[in-house]
């Protein structure tokens, strides 16, 4: 829109048209594709069980109940992960950032299912890296990599989370963020609080997280 009213703006200026058609109108309001919101029961009883042996499982199992976002669990350290306490702390948006999405750090509670999964995936990242030896890629401490220490290629990893679902016959459009808005709205029907629930899912304010999910 913007580009067509210069350019006929400047054909006004040049005398080619009298006046711009496009001069009265307001730029047209983009609105975001909605994201699809996976049931529950999807995850718990079709995602879950599926990506159990896979790659990604670990990941998926840790983005679908804590509600963070891809590129967060990406660039999560071990350093920021106490299996003890059940917490994880999000410091950053991928794993080339130093901060977060809105430049604040916010902890996750982790349920006990996620802190299995991690104790589990932690031992097989070891073998892992003795098998790697010198050629170990990971030097920041990465909780998920690839087989070689290098970070998840997230490409891939949608496409190997669209497989998943497309199996099950579930929507593949966002697939991880998918997860995240499932969660919020599991969270919400079970009446846990909008700001818990907006402090868990890193939002910039209550307000925002009331506008994505006040329906």
């Amino acid at each position: 829109f913007n580009t067509l009213k210069r350019a006929l703006d400047t054909a006004v200026r040049d005398g080619l048209i009298e006046t711009n058609p496009l001069a009265s109108l307001a730029r047209p309001v983009s609105r975001p594709s909605p994201v699809p919101v996976t049931s529950a029961d999807d995850v718990d009883n079709a995602i879950l069980p599926d990506v159990a042996n896979l790659r990604i499982g670990p990941m998926v199992t840790f983005i679908a109940l804590t509600g963070c976002r891809l590129g967060e669990a990406s660039g999560l350290r071990w350093a920021d992960v106490d299996l003890e306490e059940g917490t994880a702390t999000i410091r950053r948006s991928s794993v080339t950032a130093e901060s977060t999405k809105t430049d604040r750090a916010r902890t996750v509670p982790l349920l006990p299912e996620v802190v299995d999964s991690l104790r589990t995936w932690r031992q097989k990242q070891r073998q892992e890296r003795l098998v790697m030896g010198p050629g170990w890629q990971d030097t920041q401490g990465l909780v998920f990599t690839a087989g070689t220490g290098a970070p998840i290629d997230l490409h891939n990893a949608r496409r190997d989370m669209q497989r998943v679902l497309r199996r099950h016959g579930i929507e593949t459009a966002r697939p991880f963020h998918s997860l995240r808005h499932g969660l919020a709205s599991r969270l919400l029907a079970r009446d846990v609080p909008l700001p818990v629930v907006s402090a868990i899912l890193g939002h910039s304010s209550i307000r925002v997280t009331a506008d994505v999910y006040g329906h």
